[in-house]
């Protein structure tokens, strides 16, 4: 029995590189009707800070004398903290975000968790990534969207910047890409022979393009010329993306940077993942989130503020999570444990700036002396889907989750 070439490369790992390409026909429409710029619609980007960023730390409760009573030597003093109302303030090293929030285009929602949580980085993350805290479910809560509503819309619709594809975008119909640049995602040729790079283009491509291919065959063939093609096509959408800020030399600046390339390119893309980690602060936390919030805001200010120099700043959201928040309490190796509730971000023009939610109690803990959310996560990813991106949420989250108003 033959399979389709989407059932193909769903089972063949060995290819899933070949079906990052965007077939071409679908990409020479993209450019046939002007790409770049003018031709972007709303694009979500997901941005997974792994390893389970310290919330207290990070939107900081400092008008709370239980804050440094069980923080005395991790705790962040009340003149360093950049204040938010008067009660709470951010870490010191978020300041190139404070336009965003006098801006009001920066929203942050207190207290996101989920029901039972889990301290395990594996299983809570599947859970963010699938929306699903109790049942292992299979796919993840951007790929069943993509399934619903993506799979007409070319395969650069949704892409992942960088090599692991994240379960978040596990779909039924839909392969998402994994792409590290614009520069990886070519037809590679022998470097030692870079005079001979036609004919190896025209050698590959008559291997995929030979009469009696069938099934399987056909399915690798079609593929592979599709990879090509479209690669090719992509670099020529996207070659012309000059920045319009300056970002960090760090991987996530990189990798956000890619992001706005590939977003001002206009080829049709709708959300982009974007994953950075280190988070995990056990040990010697004040020194590691500084350097990391750190790199986070000014990559993220930079991305925005590029976007905005393209014309591009209503049309572009950003929603940066973390799997887990830490303990209340700080630990004897200057850091922090695996805990449950902590702040989501959310910024962009398109977001209703300011504070959402309830930030939880440091005194009404769970059974584990963990703080208890008060807002469930799936509030805001149905906000995104429902007044975001303009879908249905209940379908794609399978159950109904109430409004924050954050966009």
């Amino acid at each position: 029995m033959s399979n389709s070439r989407r059932d193909f490369l769903k089972k063949s790992i060995g290819f899933v590189s070949l079906s990052a390409a965007a077939p071409h026909l679908w990409v020479r429409t993209a450019l046939a009707q002007g790409g770049g710029p003018a031709a972007v619609g709303r694009v979500l980007v997901v941005l997974q800070l792994g390893g389970g960023n310290d919330g207290m730390n990070t939107v900081v409760p400092y008008g709370n004398g239980v804050y440094y009573d069980v923080r005395p030597t991790i705790g962040i003093a009340p003149g360093e903290v950049l204040d938010l109302n008067g009660s709470l303030g951010l870490h010191p090293s978020m300041a190139p975000l404070v336009p965003l929030w006098e801006a009001e285009k920066m929203a942050i929602v207190l207290g996101a968790g989920y029901p039972q949580p889990n301290r395990s980085h594996f299983r809570s993350m599947d859970i963010w990534h699938t929306a699903e805290p109790i049942e292992i479910e299979t796919t993840g809560w951007l790929g069943r969207y993509a399934d619903l509503h993506l799979a007409d819309s070319g395969e650069l619709a949704a892409i992942n910047v960088g090599g692991s594809l994240p379960k978040s975008f596990n779909a039924e119909a839909v392969v998402v890409p994994s792409i590290v640049s614009l520069q990886s995602y070519d037809f590679q040729t022998d470097p030692d022979y870079p005079g001979d790079r036609a004919n190896q283009i025209d050698a590959y491509l008559a291997c995929n393009t030979r009469a009696g291919a069938k099934n399987d065959e056909l399915a690798i063939a079609s593929t592979s010329v599709a990879a090509y093609t479209g690669s090719s096509e992509l670099q020529m959408a996207a070659g012309g993306y000059t920045p319009r800020a300056t970002y960090p030399t760090s991987r996530l600046g990189a990798d956000l940077r890619f992001a706005a390339q590939v977003i001002t390119s206009g080829v049709g893309t709708k959300v982009v993942y974007v994953s950075t980690g280190g988070y995990d602060t056990h040990a010697n936390q004040p020194t590691q989130q500084a350097n990391l919030l750190g790199d986070m805001s000014e990559s993220v200010a930079a991305f925005l503020t590029d976007l905005e120099g393209q014309g591009l700043g209503d049309r572009v959201a950003v929603l940066a999570f973390s799997e887990f928040g830490r303990r209340v309490n700080e630990n004897g190796s200057n850091g922090t444990d695996h805990g449950t509730a902590a702040p989501m971000f959310l910024f962009g023009a398109g977001v209703v700036g300011g504070l959402h939610g309830e930030y939880p109690s440091l005194t009404s803990l769970d059974q584990n002396d963990d703080l208890i959310h008060t807002v469930d996560f799936r509030s805001v990813y149905a906000d995104a889907l429902d007044r975001w991106l303009q879908v249905d949420s209940r379908e794609v989250l399978q159950g109904t989750y109430p409004s924050l108003g954050v966009f």
